[in-house]
């Protein structure tokens, strides 16, 4: 039989809103018809600002750098574009989620 302890675990760890799949979360920062937890969006926006600095920016950064010494790339400006737009869609949508679950706190 299991302990009080254990029991309050197993729930506690079900708070988390199930998803179904990783790509609608970050496509469309939306989990089916269930708005996502603040930790989710908390997660997102993370993930949207590593995507668009870390991948985006640097592309684009170092595309630009290298315009003095060799002809433009304009597919590596396209993929940086790309992911830096994306990591921007993701934190909007990290920030609707937050303010979705402030506004749920106020109204209560």
């Amino acid at each position: 039989m299991p302990s009080e302890r254990n029991h309050r675990h197993f729930h506690a760890s079900n708070r988390l809103v199930s998803t179904g799949s990783v790509d609608e979360v970050l496509l469309t920062g939306k989990a089916g018809r269930k708005t996502l937890t603040l930790f989710q969006s908390v997660g997102l926006i993370v993930a949207g600002l590593a995507v668009a600095l870390g991948v985006g920016a640097s592309l684009l950064i170092i595309e630009v750098g290298q315009e003095k010494t060799f002809d433009r790339n304009y597919g590596e400006l396209f993929v940086g574009g790309v992911f830096a737009l994306w990591g921007v869609a993701m934190m909007i949508f990290g920030l609707v989620g937050i303010a979705k679950i402030a506004s749920k706190k106020n109204c209560l």
